[in-house]
């Protein structure tokens, strides 16, 4: 599985729906679901850590982050 943020904050969890073509359909994880902020702690881990993506320049991406600090609070 994988799991990914949205430009709005959501996250989803990508389960694969046609391995032979590596298609996968996102389900959202729901705000009361406690799993959302395991995900994020990890998400921030990875994506912030030094020498870790050079996405972390992306101000869109930063914002996504915010937004689901905020929404999975």
């Amino acid at each position: 599985m994988l799991w990914t943020i949205d430009d709005t904050g959501w996250i989803y969890e990508l389960r694969i729906t046609n391995e032979a073509q590596a298609e996968y359909y996102g389900y959202p994880i729901l705000q009361n679901d406690a799993f959302a902020r395991q995900i994020l702690a990890r998400s921030r881990t990875v994506a912030f850590a030094p020498g870790g993506f050079t996405i972390t320049d992306d101000e869109n991406f930063r914002a996504a982050i915010e937004a689901a600090e905020a929404f999975y609070r």
